[in-house]
């Protein structure tokens, strides 16, 4: 009988022959550049319990709402290219961003990109060096679905707000689906960057989790 985890398949150009469904989906994760800290991070385990106990009614709803809207984004045609998630560091924002990533890797679709602002400017300045800067530019301009995580955590010189606003409004334009995270709230990144780049993250899908607490120490 022939054995039921071997997949035969080929991606890329790559040749992909008798591996099982879970290593193949690893190395589909280190080729999105998922940190090992979050590669089992999915929506089953996402912890709820700190929703839950949000005490205002309202603001518990709204973010049980925008929780389920992100659970189903795609940003496919129809849907906002974008989906911004604010909230104070360990809140879960970017539990949440791989788990997009997650499903949507295991979708099999291809192309998706996990991006740290602060590393990737750190690219982009050594790659001034060695000619490689548009390089750099390019991968994250060009990735099928981007998560963009921590805008904010970097120092705002005019230097990074122009090179993160390229990113920002060339996929807005070009409808690439973006997942943005940051501390900063739409009205702080206003001020630490300007208005423009706020008002594109504000434009999709905002998913605000400043009220949840920090989950690295509770």
């Amino acid at each position: 009988m022939e054995d039921q985890t071997s997949v035969p398949t080929t991606e890329n150009s790559d040749l992909e022959y008798g591996i099982t469904q879970e290593e193949l989906l690893g190395m589909r994760l280190d080729r999105a550049r998922i940190p090992k800290l979050y590669r089992e991070s999915s929506w089953d385990s996402f912890d709820m319990s700190s929703v839950k106990e949000i005490v205002n009614a309202d603001t518990r709803v709204k973010i049980i709402e925008r929780l389920a809207a992100l659970r189903s984004w795609r940003g496919d045609e129809g849907e906002s290219s974008i989906a911004f998630i604010t909230g104070r560091p360990g809140s879960g924002k970017t539990h949440l961003t791989v788990a997009t990533l997650r499903r949507y890797i295991e979708s099999g679709r291809k192309g998706a990109l996990f991006v740290t602002v602060t590393e990737w400017l750190q690219d982009m300045k050594n790659g001034f060096s060695d000619g490689t800067s548009a390089g750099v530019m390019r991968m994250v301009k060009n990735a099928n679905l981007l998560a963009f995580d921590d805008i904010g955590s970097e120092m705002a010189t005019d230097w990074v707000r122009d090179s993160v606003y390229q990113v920002i409004n060339y996929r807005l334009n070009d409808m690439k689906p973006t997942i943005v995270t940051s501390n900063l709230r739409p009205s702080e990144i206003a001020e630490s960057y300007h208005e423009r780049l706020a008002s594109r993250l504000a434009s999709g899908l905002v998913i605000d989790l400043a009220y949840l607490p920090d989950r690295r120490i509770t």
